[in-house]
């Protein structure tokens, strides 16, 4: 509602977007909490490697959001921080690329961090070591179904347009959306300063 160039959420597409974020944020915490009560300090090698790749990633895409370099560079590592918990978009387009390359890497994760736990802790017999893989296997599906009903159903930018396979004659190349534009911009070209973060 800050940006009136954009349209807004509507109620149902801000259910949907908070579902999506509860069962991508819940399951990533629960495997990182797990991981950390049975190999304490070695969850921060997993979150501090997880922060600076995300961190290179986001200096890969060359985010434009401040003028001062130093300043852009901070920006990126505090956003590098925001993904170690759930998916950030800072470049404008589509997303679907960037957000394969990022889920994949925090399945992988989740997945190894909840295997290592699951066979070496000593919890076996406590109530919650069963429930806690469920809730993780059943939390990232949930979390695919309200993301992709969301983008499908009540993105304000293509309620019902956005595609589930991009056309073979999209102008959008997957190392552009992974990285940034292939295309170097116009030299008198001037970013817009009130781009905004999206997700």
């Amino acid at each position: 509602m800050s940006h009136e160039d954009k349209e807004n959420i509507s109620i149902p597409g801000m259910i949907f977007s908070f579902l999506w974020r509860a069962f991508e944020i819940g399951p990533r915490v629960i495997c990182l909490g797990l991981f950390a009560s049975l190999f304490n300090y070695v969850v921060l090698i997993v979150a501090g490697v997880h922060w600076i790749l995300m961190s290179l990633w986001l200096v890969c895409q060359k985010t434009q959001f401040y003028q001062n370099r130093c300043e852009e560079k901070f920006f990126n590592i505090v956003c590098g921080y925001v993904l170690v918990f759930c998916f950030l978009n800072v470049r404008d387009g589509r997303t679907r690329y960037r957000m394969v390359v990022y889920y994949f890497v925090v399945y992988v994760e989740n997945w190894t961090m909840m295997g290592f736990w699951f066979y070496f802790t000593d919890d076996k017999s406590a109530w919650f070591y069963i429930p806690a893989l469920f809730t993780v296997i059943l939390g990232s599906f949930l979390q695919l179904f309200f993301q992709s009903t969301y983008y499908l159903c009540f993105h304000p930018l293509g309620r019902g347009k956005i595609q589930c396979c991009p056309d073979k004659t999209s102008d959008y190349m997957c190392y552009e959306s992974i990285c940034h534009d292939l295309e170097p911009e116009e030299p008198n070209q001037i970013q817009n300063p009130t781009t905004t973060l999206a997700v």
